[in-house]
């Protein structure tokens, strides 16, 4: 290579050394102005605050270190990393002109590392006492969230399950695929040592050219596939444990009266499973199991329409195939329920002397596990259960029963800092209601 064609070289490289460099500089730039703009935005509600911006020429910008700590309130939010991605750099630069003019982008992620929350900090007991004070503490929660005595596990019980923190990693996306005219959304949701929630949402016959939201609305693309995967990562086993404990009970009791909670819930709401679908949940939740939902509807399907559906009919048209702990479950019947004349709805029962053995649900005369009015010469025989008390004057307390004497109760309930018990005597109240 003569001497002149390596001096062009050098010059070439230096000036897309010189335009990488600019391009770095401009995304650095334009992102911290819209995270200051954002920042003093939010500066009536939370002080916000980040270490630094790491701008890449593949199309994305990362902002490290940030940290949210909302006014009033003793406590923060951190997050390790935020990432914005688009397609590739002319995207990334484009993106804000974009979605100001209401097109979307060939692709764009959103992800956030390391957001941090402490179990024994005031966000997550502020959010729970919102939650209590809201009334949430019906059958759902009842079922899903608690041990079984329709007290819904908090902060605390999280801390006491081993979890200094809770530490979450986000990630949400979309790509379009003009060859294929169609979009794919895709989320993932990880809990460290907890949980994973991964879904993904295809969409075909999507219009051409760059998407609008009149262009979506004009022309409605079609569902293609659907994917729903829910990965235990040890949250089962902790959860069960702590609660066999908090319940003087084995393990294999506990998950019994879970399993028997949730058959109930759904027999409440209508709904009668297959057996096969009652033992794979029996399964996943025995240990770190996972449970995944594919749904692969039929092209003449109008989701408008779906309101009008039965269970096992909406279960057909969606094409639903279920797979647990990576089996795939046969029989994904679901029914309507209806209980026979006079019959309760029925719940499953276990031995609590026998951890191990599997009990079936009986399906007539067993009454399901709700709240119920119990006289007050009968609440010694429901110490330990949830229970509600109406006061004479219209308000209600609710707790754990742990305590009747012959002329009072008390309620305990874990609320921020700690249980806070709530004594209540006989003369002051209309009536009490316990969940069994």
């Amino acid at each position: 290579m003569g001497l002149l064609s390596r001096k062009r070289l050098l010059s070439w490289l230096f000036i897309l050394l010189v335009v990488a460099v600019a391009l770095n500089a401009y995304i650095w730039y334009q992102a911290k102005e819209r995270m200051d703009e954002f920042a003093s935005m939010m500066r009536p509600f939370a002080q916000i605050s980040y270490e630094g911006i790491i701008p890449s020429l593949l199309g994305q910008v990362s902002i490290r270190g940030v940290e949210i700590r909302p006014l009033g309130i003793n406590d923060e939010v951190r997050i390790d990393r935020v990432t914005l991605s688009a397609g590739n750099l002319l995207e990334l630069i484009r993106l804000e002109r974009d979605l100001q003019a209401l097109r979307l982008p060939k692709a764009l992620g959103v992800s956030a590392e390391g957001v941090r929350f402490h179990t024994q900090g005031d966000i997550l007991h502020g959010l729970q006492e919102m939650q209590a004070a809201d009334g949430q503490t019906a059958s759902v929660d009842a079922a899903f969230g608690s041990c079984g005595d329709g007290t819904v596990l908090g902060p605390d019980d999280w801390h006491a399950m081993g979890y200094q923190s809770l530490v979450a990693d986000l990630h949400y996306a979309y790509e379009h695929d003009q060859r294929f005219d169609s979009v794919t959304f895709s989320g993932n949701t990880r809990v460290r040592e907890a949980a994973e929630v991964r879904w993904e949402i295809r969409l075909t016959s999507m219009p051409l050219g760059e998407i609008t939201p009149v262009r979506l609305m004009n022309q409605q693309p079609r569902v293609e596939h659907m994917n729903f995967k829910y990965t235990d990562l040890s949250y089962n086993q902790r959860r069960n444990r702590y609660c066999a404990d908090r319940s003087e009970m084995e393990v294999g009791a506990f998950i019994e009266q879970h399993v028997s909670a949730i058959h109930t819930l759904m027999n409440q709401t209508g709904l009668e499973p297959s057996e096969s679908l009652v033992d794979a949940y029996r399964r996943f939740v025995t240990n770190a199991g996972s449970i995944e939902v594919q749904a692969f509807p039929s092209s003449s399907l109008n989701f408008t329409n779906t309101r009008f559906y039965g269970p096992q009919e909406l279960v057909d048209a969606l094409g639903i195939r279920l797979h647990v702990n990576d089996e795939p479950v046969r029989d994904v019947a679901l029914r309507r329920y209806r209980p026979e004349a006079g019959a309760d709805v029925p719940q499953a029962v276990a031995d609590p002397s026998s951890g191990a053995d599997r009990a079936r649900p009986e399906r007539a005369g067993r009454a399901a596990p709700q709240y119920r009015e119990v006289d007050f010469s009968d609440l010694e025989q429901h110490l330990h259960r949830s229970a509600r008390a109406y006061l004479s004057n219209g308000r209600q307390r609710e707790g754990l029963l742990v305590e009747v004497e012959p002329d009072r109760l008390v309620l305990r309930r874990r609320m921020h800092g700690g249980d806070v018990s709530f004594p209540l005597t006989f003369a002051e109240l209309e009536r009490v209601e316990v969940f069994h």
